[in-house]
């Protein structure tokens, strides 16, 4: 998990080529960008909660796995994306 305030800040600034990456590549329509980018943010979120770079992982491969997983699933709905209240999304610590 990155701690404080201006590293996760930090992590989030850094990520945005990626998820704007991951975004063309998925080809997300011009109306759906939007919410899509949103999708990928919330991600960006739940990776910086969930990162532990004990492993030797780079923070930004470990996030892009989260924003695939919902800007899919936001693709896949075109609705709001909610998490639910399994523990798969809970933070750990």
């Amino acid at each position: 998990m990155i701690e404080g305030t201006e590293a996760r800040a930090a992590a989030a600034r850094d990520a945005r080529a990626m998820m704007r990456g991951v975004l063309s590549r998925m080809r997300v329509r011009p109306r759906e960008y939007d919410e899509c980018y949103q999708a990928a943010m919330l991600g960006v979120v739940v990776a910086l909660d969930r990162f532990d770079g004990s492993d030797g992982l780079k923070f930004e491969t470990y996030a892009r796995h989260w924003v695939k997983k919902l800007v899919v699933e936001c693709h896949r709905y075109r609705q709001a994306i909610t998490l639910p209240e399994s523990s798969f999304y809970k933070r750990s610590g």
